[in-house]
């Protein structure tokens, strides 16, 4: 099984987004199934609360530690819960993996490692 590709324009330094890859009017497969988990694993972590309609309480809680409502470690606990939820597939063994996070004077900054 492999998701759809999803992919961040590479002309989009300020302004992040996320799309999905068309090519010619049909979406793109990932390369393969085992990069579906490591898809769903980084959005599993990027995943705003409150933003998939019908689903209000699914994601991370981002806004609670940028108005210091939450910590660090309740943000890390939500993250790593979403992704033993969700970046499982049902065709491979659900692989391990870490946040990591840095902090600059643009704010704070997540990065999902696949532990071994």
């Amino acid at each position: 099984m492999r998701d759809v590709k999803l992919i961040v324009p590479k002309d989009s330094l300020d302004a992040w987004n996320l799309d999905i890859d068309i090519i010619d009017g049909v979406p793109v497969y990932l390369p393969y199934s085992r990069n579906t988990q490591d898809q769903r694993a980084a959005l599993a972590a990027y995943m705003v609360k409150g933003t998939i309609p019908g689903m209000p309480d699914t994601g991370v809680d981002w806004a609670q530690l940028y108005q210091q409502n939450t910590t660090i470690l309740n943000i890390d606990n939500d993250i790593k819960q979403n992704i033993q939820n969700y970046a499982g597939t049902p065709d491979s063994a659900t692989q391990s993996y870490t946040p990591v996070y840095t902090q600059d004077e643009k704010g704070i900054h997540a990065v999902i490692y696949q532990s071994s």
